[in-house]
């Protein structure tokens, strides 16, 4: 029988970009996450969220359920919202150790972890009380954003979209130009009489799309003039023409005559 409008699951559109919210559930963390979450979902993002739900009655043998893990492996990135409820939580604990392990077995289809701390008094850097244990050390070499604040839940939406793009290629670049880039090449640019034909072949390689140079003026450097050659000055033997005389006279001579 099928399910009432009212209670029908909603799911993400074809080609929505997927986020995969992990927080605590406490009353603490609520106002900060939901706040985050009506940023994410300002740029039409479809989140799917765990709230510290506890998996096969607390068991330390429990795994993550099956629907939960597949909602993390088709999302995109997974936002980590880090307090002290959350590094206490084994839950969460399992739900970060899996994206890990998603990590090692496939890097390009596994989801992109982003740390954002909920709670300002409890980060890497606070103190007395700061992460530590295994949430800690998967923070120990990874980039994190505050979201304890109006502010900074904004910046951290904005932190994750730049990972998402980057995730999801949205700067394209061919094998040639990173052929390129790696051997160390500039990139070619179109030519000044042929701007047509240069965004033509720009377009074909990238699948025909515009070419990112095209519409941009073009200047070429001006031809620099060979350097001159000086012409060397004798020291010695300098002649000077004679007044009298279509001979040339050596100058001590010459200098000589004018004071006799």
């Amino acid at each position: 029988m099928e399910a009432p409008s009212s209670v029908r699951t909603v799911g993400p559109r074809k080609g929505q970009v997927q986020i995969f919210l992990s927080w605590d559930g406490t009353s603490e963390s609520e106002k900060n996450v939901t706040l985050l979450k009506k940023f994410l979902q300002a740029k039409q993002y479809f989140i799917h969220e765990h709230c510290g739900a506890v998996f096969g009655n607390g068991s330390v043998l429990a795994e993550v359920p099956d629907e939960l893990a597949e909602n993390l492996k088709s999302s995109t990135v997974l936002v980590t919202c880090v307090s002290k409820s959350y590094s206490r939580s084994l839950s969460c604990k399992k739900v970060s150790l899996l994206a890990r392990e998603l990590k090692l077995i496939n890097p390009k289809t596994a989801p992109e972890v982003c740390f954002v701390m909920i709670d300002g008094n409890y980060t890497t850097e606070s103190q007395p009380y700061k992460v530590a244990g295994w949430l800690g050390f998967l923070l120990k070499d990874s980039l994190w954003s505050p979201a304890w604040t109006y502010a900074h839940c904004a910046g951290a939406a904005e932190a994750i979209m730049g990972t998402v793009n980057l995730k999801r290629k949205v700067v394209v670049v061919t094998k040639e130009e990173l052929r390129a880039i790696d051997r160390g090449e500039e990139l070619p640019l179109p030519t000044k009489g042929s701007p047509k034909s240069a965004s033509k072949n720009s377009s074909s390689s990238r699948g025909g799309g515009k070419s990112p140079l095209e519409g941009f003026p073009i200047t070429e450097p001006a031809a620099e003039a060979p350097p001159s050659t000086p012409t060397p000055t004798p020291l010695k033997g300098i002649l000077k023409q004679s007044s009298s005389s279509s001979m040339p006279v050596a100058a001590e001579e010459y200098a000589d005559e004018a004071f006799d």
